[in-house]
């Protein structure tokens, strides 16, 4: 979340940071000249990135962009061909891929650019200067935001189910959205004063034009500390402590739920929960380790001497610099994996929308019981099961006692009385009782 797209601009403020630590001794600024200089004239004289990071960060770049696009596409068309994915979950879900798509399009073929053209000269234009890290930081912080609002959706799915039928809704998603493209917008705002197109001199001699974003007032520093924080350690943060919550609460329900269904549902159930688990670690990790490095590289340069900057090299500078975009640019390529493929209800629609066929709705509508009020229960069920005897019993006094198990293939229907007989063949139909573990993943 997304929201990796913010590494662009930082990028452009570290190569900033770097030009102005070695501007001359007149304080005019010699773009990619002083950078040479800095980095004892490390290019080749071709003026060129060295061959094997130019050829190396381009594969890697088209492969991470054409597994970002055919993922994030893919999202929003699965989940308005299958009708049982229109919750205000897959609605994030959906806002979380078009903030990834955003991402791909627009950081993707600047990057190319860079690497195919003379290091850090900019040759799409003025507008484009400011436009391009505006649009990146924004989604950078749609992105993350979103992801904050999966995250409490599914802490009120599992945590607080009562809660979850009114407050988990699509109404209050699309508000939700609004409001998180609102304040990515307004907290981007300053980047479009920040953010300039400048003519310097090249180190052939040539004039060549160089889009910076500076942080070398304080209100700039203070402003990319502060973004910094509030939309990446912060939010890693919020979402550690929720899904540590998420996660004890379903360890406890474990032993409760076995006690109701007996031992026949306890694998369905334990399979379900270890998905839910996995996931919400797959989140936490990829959010982490991908956004990680980059913030950590900017803050160092932007607080680092002159002399540290030096002593990396200009070629260990780029390489470490890619390196950590890339990461950034891949975290939004696997998103649809993390939130969506490991999922076996998305992954069931998804091969059934390839397939041009509507999922099975016994298949796509699973059962699994986690309240731990009785009467809360048996309410769900007699709202959620029509049961279609297939003949008549001959003992019209027993009292049934029903319990639905799904296992990979087939919905099993297990039905008996008081006495430990059978008396009735059921057939289940639209099975749906609000469980995070189907609701939610």
């Amino acid at each position: 979340m997304q929201y990796s797209s913010y590494n662009d601009t930082l990028s452009k403020t570290v190569e900033s940071a770097i030009v102005t630590f070695c501007a001359n001794a007149d304080d005019e600024l010699y773009a990619v000249k002083s950078v040479l200089d800095c980095f004892n004239n490390s290019l080749t004289d071709s003026l060129r990135l060295p061959l094997q990071l130019r050829t190396t960060a381009t594969i890697i770049c088209l492969f991470v962009l054409i597994l970002g696009l055919t993922g994030n596409v893919l999202v929003p068309y699965v989940v308005f061909y299958t009708k049982e994915l229109r919750n205000s979950t897959n609605l994030f879900l959906i806002n979380l891929s078009i903030a990834d798509l955003l991402v791909l399009v627009v950081c993707m073929p600047t990057v190319l650019f860079e690497l195919h053209s003379k290091p850090e000269v900019w040759v799409l234009g003025e507008v484009m200067c400011k436009v391009v890290p505006f649009v990146e930081m924004t989604v950078a912080h749609g992105s993350i935001l979103t992801m904050i609002a999966i995250s409490f959706e599914r802490y009120y799915a599992i945590c607080k189910p009562l809660k979850a039928g009114y407050k988990c809704t699509k109404f209050r998603a699309l508000i939700i959205i609004v409001c998180v493209w609102t304040v990515s917008i307004t907290t981007t705002t300053p980047v479009l004063i920040i953010a300039e197109q400048t003519e310097a001199t090249y180190i052939d001699g040539t004039r060549v034009n160089v889009c910076l974003t500076q942080a070398s007032a304080t209100w700039q520093k203070v402003y990319f500390v502060t973004t910094t924080a509030a939309f990446f350690w912060s939010p890693l943060c919020i979402l550690i402590v929720i899904y540590v919550i998420i996660a004890k609460r379903l360890c406890l329900d474990d032993n409760r739920t076995a006690n109701l269904v007996h031992h026949h549902a306890e694998c369905v159930q334990m399979r379900a929960r270890r998905q839910v688990v996995f996931m919400l670690a797959a989140v936490i990790a990829c959010f982490f380790i991908c956004l990680l490095p980059f913030r950590l590289l900017t803050i160092w340069l932007i607080f680092s001497t002159y002399d540290q900057i030096k002593s990396i090299g200009m070629e260990a500078y780029y390489t470490l610099l890619y390196i950590c975009r890339i990461m950034l640019y891949l975290n939004s390529a696997i998103n649809p994996i993390l939130y969506n493929v490991i999922s076996s209800k998305f992954r069931d629609a998804f091969v059934s929308a390839l397939r041009c066929k509507r999922p099975n709705r016994i298949l796509m509508r699973q059962s699994t019981f986690t309240t731990t009020n009785s009467s809360v229960l048996m309410s769900s069920l007699k709202n959620s099961l029509h049961l279609v005897p297939s003949h008549q019993s001959t003992q019209s006094s027993a009292k049934p006692i029903v319990a639905a198990l799904k296992n990979d293939n087939c919905v099993k229907n297990v039905c008996e009385t008081e006495s430990g007989e059978c008396q009735q063949n059921l057939l289940f139909h639209n099975l749906s009782i609000l469980s995070p573990e189907e609701s939610y993943v």
